[in-house]
């Protein structure tokens, strides 16, 4: 604690308010460990929101998440992560479009070296349908039929579903 004290008194910064917060919040100190997270994220930028709200996602805390999506495409519009957050949401939403626009935008803004991430986001695929015309689901939930559970060579079940966000193409295609 003396160190973050020590730190942030010469700057006050994102980084080192949060970490305070989260020593504050193990000690007990929850009014206080709250006080430094909201002027932790008050100082962050729209990149170190998305990152905390991915760590939020993580935990299961989508909607909270969102909220900080939202907030990142507020302050820098411009950052590729922040477009690959709306994309989540979109996703969430079912809204594959707009998800897929999010995601061709985080690409474009991407260095090459880092280009091969956001393009394996994308994947297009078009879910099967069944003959009363509705789309057919596997027992796991997956609306394409290759993407599933299936067994290795030890007849283990594995999941063989590799896709992180699975974009319905438009009609018009």
């Amino acid at each position: 604690m003396k160190y973050e004290d020590s730190s942030i008194g010469m700057e006050k910064r994102y980084d080192n308010l949060l970490t305070k917060s989260q020593i504050l919040e193990a000690m007990g100190r929850k009014d206080e460990a709250a006080a430094a997270k909201n002027e932790a994220l008050v100082r962050a930028t729209g990149r170190q929101l998305y990152y905390y709200g991915t760590t939020l996602q993580s935990q299961g805390k989508q909607d909270q998440a969102f909220d900080f999506f939202r907030q990142a495409a507020q302050k820098d519009r411009n950052d590729r992560l922040v477009h690959d957050g709306l994309a989540r949401i979109y996703s969430a939403k079912g809204d594959f479009e707009n998800a897929l626009k999010e995601m061709k935008l985080s690409l474009a803004g991407a260095p090459d070296t880092q280009k091969i991430f956001p393009a394996a986001s994308i994947k297009t695929r078009r879910a099967p349908r069944n003959r009363a015309g509705s789309k057919r689901r596997k027992k796991n939930g997956h609306p394409h039929p290759e993407c599933g559970t299936g067994t290795n060579w030890s007849k283990r079940p594995v999941n063989t579903c590799s896709t992180s966000l699975t974009v319905a193409p438009s009609q018009d295609a």
